[in-house]
């Protein structure tokens, strides 16, 4: 398996709408919206004297963490906005990393920052013990399909989680026979995530589209990124790029419930795809300004969060907010690129936010 810019894809490949009505399971929930809006609080963070201003960030414990990729370098970060001290950084020590631009997720059960490389080199930092271990992956390359995790490559937009002992995180089928430009029946037989094995680095691919995308896949092929997360008990909460449909799968990838609505004022007039790196590319080009998408999904605190995007020319995006019963209970406006990372008591936060033109980092922190 690569890993390949999902942008810089759709521009090489120029060179060379709904509700609930997928899959087997009723669509579960009612409209029974309560918030009109929400208070945001903006909590500017005492940046670190040493930072990029690029990088990832999440929840770790009770606090949020920064992982700047330029540097390598791992900061907590208090609800208030104070910055702790520095971790890590780039380096051959046992406390250090030997590369840069990692993508990275933080187990919060095991304290442990685990990082996935360029070339699918993947570190582990146990954070209590202050020692960084290189994973060597057990998968030999071999035959090139849909249920081979070399058949596949990761999204620019990544998203990684882990849970019990494993990784998941997002990816696109990119190997002849598994190639998300040209197979007709791929949404029928491409894997959504990919699990990996923290102690005996197994690659497996897992999940499965929903039906929708098979249904439309002529105007939402250009479409496909998937957004999930996963719950205490180890159950994933999926929602994709275009489907206005959540769905919440067992560990084994059973549906167990679907739920959701198509957001307020979505622009779904999705551009028809035709086969083809050319007909995948010109169809991006064509919607990826101008339609509206789900771009978010999290759970936390018994709520379901998920963001999406009305149209090109929105001033604002909008948040979905889901009780435990999965009645929709919020549909409000939100700044751009909204992306709730959990709750720390008594607010919910969201992730750091890294303006590409400011040196500056802040998030928002809200209660319901």
């Amino acid at each position: 398996m690569k890993k390949y810019s999902f942008i810089t894809l759709c521009l090489l490949l120029l060179c060379i709408v709904y509700s609930c009505k997928t899959d087997t399971s009723s669509c579960q929930g009612e409209k029974k919206l309560q918030i009109s809006s929400l208070t945001l609080d903006t909590i500017n963070v005492t940046a670190p004297k040493n930072t990029s201003y690029y990088g990832m960030s999440g929840l770790s414990g009770d606090s949020l963490f920064f992982y700047d990729k330029a540097l390598s370098y791992l900061y907590h970060i208090s609800v208030d906005g104070k910055t702790g001290s520095r971790k890590l950084g780039l380096g051959h020590s046992s406390k250090e990393l030997p590369c840069k631009n990692l993508d990275v997720c933080y187990d919060n059960k095991e304290q442990k920052l685990i990082g996935l490389g360029s070339t699918l080199d993947v570190y582990i930092y146990d954070e209590p013990k202050d020692v960084v271990r290189k994973l060597d992956l057990a998968s030999e390359e071999g035959k090139k399909d849909y249920t081979s995790p070399y058949a596949y490559s990761t999204w620019d937009e990544f998203i990684m989680y882990a849970n019990n002992g494993k990784v998941y995180y997002n990816i696109l089928g990119e190997a002849e026979g598994a190639r998300i430009t040209d197979e007709e029946d791929y949404f029928k037989n491409a894997a959504i995530l990919m699990e990996l094995n923290l102690k005996t680095g197994v690659q497996k691919p897992v999940g499965h589209y929903s039906d929708y995308y098979d249904q439309n896949k002529k105007h939402v092929r250009h479409l496909p990124h998937i957004y999930f997360d996963i719950d205490d008990d180890g159950t994933f909460y999926v929602t994709f790029q275009a489907d206005p449909s959540i769905y919440h799968y067992s560990k084994d990838f059973e549906l167990l419930d679907t739920f959701g609505f198509e957001g307020t004022d979505m622009d779904t007039h999705y551009s028809e795809c035709a086969l083809g790196a050319e007909g995948f590319g010109n169809a991006y080009v064509q919607d990826m300004d101008k339609v509206g998408y789900y771009y978010w999904l999290k759970r936390a605190n018994g709520y379901t969060f998920r963001s999406y995007r009305t149209s090109g020319d929105a001033v604002n995006d909008r948040l979905q907010v889901y009780d435990s019963e999965y009645n929709l209970i919020a549909d409000v406006d939100v700044p751009k690129n909204f992306r709730v990372a959990g709750y720390i008591a008594p607010y919910f936060i969201t992730q750091i936010n890294t303006p590409e033109e400011e040196d500056n980092l802040y998030f928002y922190r809200f209660k319901l």
